[in-house]
């Protein structure tokens, strides 16, 4: 995003999906960390652990720390140089940032903020649209959309988009909190005209 924020908040509502997206942002950053890797079995005492996390057929394949940091490193392979870990996560990232999107607009229609009022701000329209997006295998869906074009803040939703990638291409994931301030502030307007109502 091109604009600063300053401070921002978050409206309770949000709460643990912010956390949930910062943690797990955070837990897959960690993960390339060879120096986490070996404090964790360390730790951890592997060869007492086991976790159970894949069904193949008729049983359960067994896996413990070691292969599941294992894994980790295969598929990502981590470039570690001075102390420094490289690595690409976007493809997981994404898929965590396509999870929130949805979870964003599922909140919000859930909650007793769906409303009208709510429904005409064009931060909602946009996410709305992210959120399809994000839900129909991460492209843009707007050949139905006639409210077209939807902007925010630098970004603009167009039929020139439909089709096209939402994570990475067109929002970067942690865009997310930046809409979720947005939202939040258009909650905090609406509760705010409601309490001047009573």
């Amino acid at each position: 995003m091109t604009t600063p924020i300053k401070d921002i908040y978050i409206h309770s509502l949000f709460n643990s999906l912010v956390n949930n997206f910062i943690y797990i942002s955070l837990g897959l950053r960690m993960l390339t960390q060879k120096y986490f890797q070996d404090k964790w079995l360390k730790k951890m005492k592997l060869w007492d652990l086991e976790c159970k996390v894949e069904f193949r057929g008729s049983k359960w394949i067994e896996f413990d720390e070691k292969e599941i940091f294992d894994s980790f490193e295969e598929k990502f392979k981590p470039i570690r140089s001075g102390g420094k870990t490289k690595t690409n996560l976007l493809e997981l990232l994404n898929f965590i940032a396509r999870l929130t999107a949805i979870y964003l607009v599922d909140i919000l229609q859930n909650s007793k903020y769906n409303t009208r009022l709510l429904h005409r701000t064009n931060v909602f329209k946009f996410a709305k649209e992210v959120r399809n997006g994000a839900a129909h295998d991460n492209r843009f869906k707007l050949d139905r959309i006639k409210d077209l074009p939807i902007v925010w803040r630098d970004k603009t939703i167009n039929k020139s988009l439909d089709g096209k990638e939402v994570f990475h291409s067109f929002l970067a994931p942690g865009d997310l909190i930046i809409l979720i301030a947005d939202l939040s502030e258009e909650i905090r307007n609406i509760e705010q005209c409601s309490l001047k109502k009573s």
